[in-house]
């Protein structure tokens, strides 16, 4: 009983402790993919100013990053006016925020997620004529569907709980084998212990009753 209860609460500290561990490795893989995505894609922003929807037809170096069944991005203006999306999904909530708008102005990207959507805002600035000072020409957003991320926690998730089970089932028959291996030298002595008194019983028995019938004797006369 008491080796189960200590393996459940290893087992479960080493769950929990993985699981944090994992989430939060794939939660910053998966921000840092976001980001990448969005910084391949900020050069076009000047082609969709120039443009509009149609500058994205040229070939960008973006798309080789890009999946449209998970991701999407889109180009703000810098007043936050949507120049051009790409996609299938997209974070229904507005470019700016307080907190985004204070990230945005220092140049800081922008982590959002609402549903099964998580995305990040960075600021586009170009370089000016005097090359000395940058320009801020707009916001790009990109966006990605977690479901992934979702299939990948759940498939830990099984992992981890069929073997926590098989643990525990394991743990239950080492239990039982090594209780009954430590029982077994008792079992012997207890056994020993009856015969030496069955033993003993026999060899004073006839003792007794010779000291028995010598008494009665003497009492007789």
């Amino acid at each position: 009983g008491i080796y189960l209860v200590i393996t459940s609460l290893i087992l479960g500290t080493s769950g929990i402790a993985i699981h944090v561990f994992f989430k939060n490795s794939l939660n910053q893989q998966f921000d840092k993919q976001l980001l990448i995505l969005s910084q391949a894609a900020a050069p076009s922003l000047n082609q969709v100013k120039k443009q509009g929807r149609q500058g994205l037809d040229q070939e960008s170096s973006w798309r080789a990053l890009f999946t449209n069944r998970e991701q999407s991005l889109e180009w703000f203006s810098v007043d936050g006016k949507l120049l051009a999306k790409e996609g299938v999904q997209f974070l229904s909530l507005p470019l700016f925020q307080n907190q985004a708008l204070g990230s945005l102005q220092q140049g800081n990207p922008f982590f959002q997620q609402k549903g099964g959507l998580r995305a990040v805002t960075i600021s586009v600035y170009t370089d000016t004529s005097q090359a000395k000072t940058l320009q801020l020409v707009g916001y790009l957003r990109a966006s990605q569907s977690t479901q992934p991320l979702h299939a990948i926690m759940n498939q830990l998730h099984l992992g981890l709980g069929m073997g926590g089970v098989a643990a525990l089932l394991l743990t239950s028959l080492s239990s039982i084998y090594l209780t009954q291996q430590a029982i077994e030298p008792i079992k012997q002595s207890l056994q020993k212990l009856k015969q030496f008194t069955a033993d003993a019983s026999h060899e004073l028995r006839n003792p007794l009753t010779r000291i028995s019938l010598a008494t009665e004797m003497i009492l007789s006369i």
